[in-house]
This record gives C-alpha cells, structure tokens and sequence, in this order.
C-alpha cells in the first residue's frame, strides 16, 4: 500500500494530519508518520477543498519512501468512499470531512476525544461507523451522532470481536417562526433524535435506547423499525427480556419485508439471521430464489434453495432463543 501524507509536527512531538494521498478511494491513516504518533485530523483533511498552511509550515512523507506517488490520488471529497483512523487519533478538526459526499464507511478506535464543529456536514452517504471501543467505556459518539442526522447503524468492536451494533434512524429538525414575536420554535421529527440522547457520562446506555422502540413503532418506517429490531436480536448485550420479546415479535410481523430488502440488497447477513432465527415463512423462501436468481446473485440463491430444503423437511425452526443469551 502506497500513501503520501501531508502532515504537520505538533508540540507535543505527535503528527496532525493534513491531507492523505492513497491508490484507491479507501483512506487507511497510519498510526505513524516518521516516528511520530498520529493524534488529530486537521481541520478539513478529507475535505473536497485543499486547505493548506503555507508550504515551509507542513512536511510531506512517503510510505513507503518515494515510492508510487504519481499513482496516487487525493483520498477526499468525492473520492473518498472509507476511511480507517487509527486508535493514536484524539482529535477531529473542523470540517474534516466536508462534503465527503460519497463518503459510506468511517472506522475509528477510542481515543477520540474532541470533534470539531460540521466534522461531517454533507456526509450524506455516512452510513456506517465502526468502532474499535468498549461501549460500556465513556467515548465520542454522542458528540458524533449530534452531527448526523441520517440513519447510522454504528458497530462496537473489541479484539476483532463484535460486543453490539445500534441503529440510529434518521430525524429531522426545523423551527417554525411563532408570529408575530418573531419567536422561533424548535420541531424535531423522527425517534432518531431520542434514541441518540441515551447517553449518561458519555457512555451507551443500551436500555434507554431500547425504551424508544415503543414509541417508535409509531411513527417510524417499517424498515427502520426492522432494522432496530435487528441489530439488537443479533447481539443482546444489556437487552431486557420484555425488549427482546418487543423486538422479537415485530420481526416476526413483518419479516417478510425485510427479508425480500434483504434479498434485493444482496445481503446475506440479513437474510440469513432471519432464515436461521425461524423468522422465515417456508412459502416466502421460492419469492427470494427468484429474486436472486433474476439478479444473478448465485451465492445468495443457492443459500436460500439449501435453507427452502432444509425448512420444509422437518429441519429446525429456530437456531436462537433469548435463554442463550
């Protein structure tokens, strides 16, 4: 992997990242730059603008040295699909990620501590965030999920392994004038903003965003609310058993439709928990072979003719039970 950084010594003898040269649209920062930890992302770093300090202020280096740079792309903007940061980083500049617009996937460890103002404005296909980090240690993701308003389904993981994955919806905000006081008053829409208030010390707490399913079941898309249901069945930490029914029972009300999006998106993580958790009718099985089979994906339509044999001769109706838990 060649990379070429643009990059600036702090006093503290760590490294501030400027800007980041890499082959392909996905951004790996390394932990290093000559020896110096990497802690902050300068303000606009993956910006679609280049916002540089004057040249003799910032240092460029090569990794590996000298090598491939004519091959090498501004890993920003437009361009930039992920981006990987190390566990050194502490800090996120301002508009560091100004109009990413193509901008899918963001992984980051549990250093950070300050993010800067509009860090992700027009970030508008940030949908997953990945973080290496304990969720039931204090972090950043509340000062984070502040600044997204679109759906984030957000992973917590530890030693490679998967401790819980949450799905915040998206909501909207507007402030309609109260005339004739000139007087503005806030209007928020969408259970997504409560759910990204379930925060106590900075820590998750995983209880008080499973309290807003209910309420969400009223006003939020069917999608959504499966989408919740989901990722909380697949890894129920913290998850009370009145919770786990809740959620158990709305997927099985509505599996179908969420198994059909599963099979049109070509995902087979989705598709398989529900087949493998019995949330799967056996009729719905030869809708989701032909699906697959008229988008070619052969992976997925073999998968579903193997699970269409095994449901319908008698095999196990459901693979999980919430005792396992």
């Amino acid at each position: 992997m060649n990379i070429k950084c643009l990059w600036q010594k702090r006093e503290d003898q760590t490294a501030r990242l400027l800007r980041i040269y890499g082959e392909t649209g996905e951004a790996v920062v390394p932990d290093q730059i000559d020896g110096a930890a990497v802690t902050e992302i300068a303000d606009y770093c993956f910006s679609q603008s280049l916002h540089l300090p004057a040249e003799e202020d910032y240092r460029i280096t090569c990794i590996p040295a000298d090598e491939g740079q004519s091959e090498l792309h501004e890993q920003a903007g437009r361009y930039v699909t992920s981006v990987k940061l190390p566990g050194t980083v502490k800090k996120l500049g301002r508009y560091a990620f100004y109009n990413c617009s193509r901008l899918q996937r963001l992984a980051m460890g549990d250093g950070i501590t300050e993010v800067g103002s509009d860090c992700f404005m027009n970030c508008i296909r940030l949908s997953e965030l990945q973080l290496e980090a304990d969720y039931t240690k204090p972090g950043a993701l509340r000062q984070i999920l502040a600044q997204i308003t679109s759906d984030i389904e957000v992973s917590f993981i530890r030693s490679g392994q998967t401790q819980a994955v949450i799905f915040y919806p998206e909501y909207t905000e507007s402030y309609d004038e109260i005339a004739p006081a000139h007087i503005f008053g806030r209007k928020i829409t969408g259970e997504g903003f409560r759910a990204r208030q379930c925060f106590v010390d900075e820590r998750v707490i995983l209880p008080s965003y499973d309290g807003v399913f209910a309420q969400a079941c009223i006003e939020e898309s069917e999608r959504t609310l499966c989408r919740m249901a989901y990722d909380r069945l697949r890894y129920p930490v913290d998850l009370e058993t009145d919770k786990w029914e809740a959620y158990d029972q709305y997927l099985k009300d509505h599996a179908e439709v969420f198994f059909m999006e599963g099979v049109k998106k070509q995902d087979l993580a989705v598709v398989s928990f529900l087949s493998e958790s019995g949330y799967v009718d056996p009729a719905l099985y030869e809708q989701g072979i032909t699906l697959a089979a008229s988008a070619g994906w052969v992976h997925g339509s073999s998968y579903l003719i193997e699970q269409k044999r095994t449901r319908t001769s008698g095999g196990i109706a459901s693979m999980y039970s919430f005792d396992e838990f």
